[in-house]
């Protein structure tokens, strides 16, 4: 069951990874890529790291979505599918974040108890 709810982060990464491919920035790939090896190990801040590397992607396709509608509306083209897509990518980027906090991931990376 864990695979399963895994499954969208690991897509998350791969899109992502394509998304840095075509904008020729491949030397953030690597590192992106290899950090998945990371949802092996069974520690807290596993959870943590993910979610936050899903947020900060998520936001840069809000960002990537609004700068490339600016651009197309200012050349007069069509931006709204390109809006919804890649508004669609970022929203599928945060449910994967959430994703962490379900039941099996949290008996998968438990969190560290206060007491």
């Amino acid at each position: 069951m864990a695979f399963l709810l895994l499954a969208p982060t690991v897509l998350s990464f791969l899109i992502f990874s394509a998304h840095l491919f075509r904008a020729g920035a491949l030397i953030f790939i690597p590192p992106l890529i290899f950090s998945l090896a990371l949802l092996a190990v069974r520690r807290p801040w596993v959870a943590r790291f993910f979610q936050l590397l899903l947020v900060g992607i998520a936001f840069l396709w809000i960002l990537q979505a609004l700068l490339t509608a600016g651009s197309r509306i200012a050349d007069g083209q069509p931006w709204v599918r390109m809006a919804v897509i890649l508004t669609g990518v970022a929203v599928f980027a945060l449910i994967s974040a959430l994703l962490f906090e379900a039941r099996p991931l949290r008996r998968r990376y438990p969190r560290r108890s206060l007491m």
